[in-house]
């Protein structure tokens, strides 16, 4: 007797499943599973609501014209074909058993061939074997159906990541001429204040001369007094003036800084070998993230169009290695303006993850993700 599917080899199996392009032996497998263990049905069902969209997608893209559509199986379809295949593994069972208990023939024993029981059939480790299976024409599925399914969804993260590396280059651009604007503005007003603050010099030193002079004439000296007033006035003046420019120039060192950073970030994105891309589920069906990764385990992830949540809630972000539980990499704060950047340490357990994923949680974090509040999830595989 075969040994029983676990849960990862299952939940890889689960979209091919939908599509019915298992081995009649998976196919058995996997529903005696889902049978026993019903917390992945919700799963399930969220694959076979997806299929339609992506078979919309497939008759949407230029070269529909020249591929063959993908076929969905229908419901009664696939009940018809647990049918066939629980008929198939009795019929294979009984004649396994026939085939033991009866005497061979003498010289005929070495070629016959005892099926083996369908239990003991291999499971695939990937749902990527059903398309393959179907390809050798097993008559389980529409294998051009399967193909087409998996070239739209590499299709899909191709454009997506195409998409957001063009918009990065031109916001790059942007970000240079305007660095290019600024610190040309900064030098010119950098000259305009050393030469006001040398007029600021020759006034000081003139009201100090004057301030003798009128010390040695008579107070009455309505002249004299004018004089002073008016340079007292315009010393004020200046000094007002060089308050403006210390303060715009403050301002735009703040701008400066702040290219500095957008600058540090894009150089980043840019020499990250990891990316991964995550988007909504159906608790935010808008929002998408993307969480680059360094080669010192350094991770930058962008949010957007992330929902609000209450106070009493939190984003917590979640790193998945290959084949073990989710490690969690910390507590997100939503800003008012997004998208949302945030720098994130990767936690040594989770260096060598493969998928990325977003729940809401209670306020302070949780030990374990909450899969009904998951909010974004990469699906990489």
């Amino acid at each position: 007797m075969a040994e029983l599917l676990t849960y990862e080899q299952v939940l890889e199996l689960l979209p091919a499943y939908a599509l019915g392009v298992l081995e009649p032996a998976e196919m058995l497998a996997v529903d005696d599973y889902l049978r026993r263990q019903r917390s992945l049905l919700r799963r399930l069902e969220a694959i076979e609501q997806a299929l339609p969209q992506l078979a919309y997608l497939a008759q949407e893209t230029p070269t529909a014209a020249e591929t063959p559509p993908i076929v969905l199986l229908p419901a009664e379809a696939k009940a018809q074909l647990m049918a066939r295949a629980r008929a198939d593994a009795a019929a294979q069972q009984a004649g396994q058993t026939r085939a033991e208990s009866a005497p061979a023939p003498a010289g005929l024993a070495s070629a016959r061939s005892i099926p083996k029981p369908i239990a003991e059939a291999p499971i695939s480790q990937g749902w990527l074997a059903g398309f393959w299976a179907a390809l050798r024409g097993n008559g389980w599925a529409v294998a051009t159906g399967g193909v087409m399914i998996l070239l739209l969804v590499v299709g899909f993260y191709a454009l997506q990541f195409k998409r957001s590396n063009d918009g990065l280059q031109a916001e790059v651009a942007s970000l240079h001429a305007d660095k290019s604007a600024l610190e040309a503005g900064i030098v010119e007003l950098q000259t305009e204040q050393e030469a006001l603050q040398t007029q600021v010099g020759l006034l000081q030193t003139e009201n100090q001369a004057l301030q003798t002079e009128i010390a040695q004439i008579l107070k009455d000296s309505e002249t004299l007094q004018a004089q002073i007033r008016q340079l007292n006035a315009d010393y004020e003046t200046l000094l007002a003036e060089k308050t403006g420019l210390q303060a715009d120039y403050e301002a735009l060192q703040r701008v400066a800084d702040q290219l500095q950073l957008a600058q540090n970030r894009l150089n980043f994105v840019a020499n990250a070998p990891h990316v991964v891309v995550a988007l909504g589920t159906d608790q935010a069906p808008g929002a998408s993230a993307t969480f680059y990764a360094s080669p010192d385990n350094e991770g930058l992830l962008v949010l957007r169009d992330l929902p609000p949540l209450s106070e009493s809630e939190t984003y917590q972000l979640w790193l998945i290695p290959p084949g073990q539980a989710p490690v969690s990499a910390g507590l997100v704060n939503i800003e008012s303006e997004q998208p949302v950047w945030i720098e994130t340490p990767i936690p040594g357990e989770a260096q060598d993850f493969v998928n990325v994923g977003l729940t809401r949680e209670p306020a302070g974090g949780s030990e374990a993700p909450s899969l009904d509040a998951l909010v974004l999830f990469s699906n990489e595989t």
